[in-house]
């Protein structure tokens, strides 16, 4: 596992995205009110910890629906002779 990155240390990640997608602020409007709040981030580190969230939420996004449909497709009966067939 990589280095933490100082929005993460700062724990300001969750508010740099909510100033992004709600607030509609470009990273170097958030850097400077992160600074007002006595946080030292650059807009760079904004950028860098904004993208790298909207990575691991896509990530996710994709996993939940990958399990929706694996849950769907047993919940139906269809699909589940390679299940039934790997238990017996």
């Amino acid at each position: 596992m990589g280095r933490r990155s100082k929005a993460e240390l700062e724990g300001v990640t969750g508010d740099i995205v909510t100033m992004h997608d709600r607030d509609m602020m470009t990273h170097r409007e958030i850097a400077e009110e992160l600074q007002k709040r006595g946080k030292d981030l650059s807009d760079e580190a904004v950028r860098r910890s904004y993208n790298s969230a909207r990575r691991k939420a896509e990530k996710y996004r994709l996993a939940a629906e990958s399990s929706k449909a694996v849950l769907e497709s047993v919940a139906d009966g269809t699909n589940t002779d390679l299940v039934e067939a790997a238990n017996s």
